[in-house]
């Protein structure tokens, strides 16, 4: 009998842990969704607050909004070109947000 009742504990201990575990984890879909939520709130900033975003050295957001952006359309081509940006564009790309927010209301990437 006691052993009966120790397989059922252990079952019963194997399902909380599987429903917790379950709980903790992200799924693709949640990382998408996370993603496009960035995403949203990102573009949906004012105007101004868009440009003080593009100012040197806070530009850095604009180059990982576009990665972020390229991940959740996974666009390979978009991916690596945010990279290289990251690494070669980030001295001169503000002056090219700064001139796409103030003309188009968005920085330029490739939709």
């Amino acid at each position: 009998m006691s052993k009966h009742k120790d397989t059922i504990d252990a079952e019963v201990v194997d399902e909380k842990e599987e429903s917790k575990s379950n709980e903790d984890s992200f799924t693709s879909d949640d990382v998408k969704e996370s993603l496009n939520n960035f995403i949203t709130q990102m573009d949906n900033l004012s105007q101004g607050v868009k440009i003080l975003l593009a100012l040197p050295f806070i530009d850095i957001i604009w180059v990982v909004y576009r990665l972020i952006k390229s991940i959740a359309k996974d666009d390979v081509l978009g991916l690596v070109l945010a990279i290289v940006a990251i690494i070669v564009g980030v001295p001169f790309l503000w002056v090219i947000d700064m001139i796409c927010i103030a003309v188009m209301g968005h920085v330029w990437w490739l939709d």
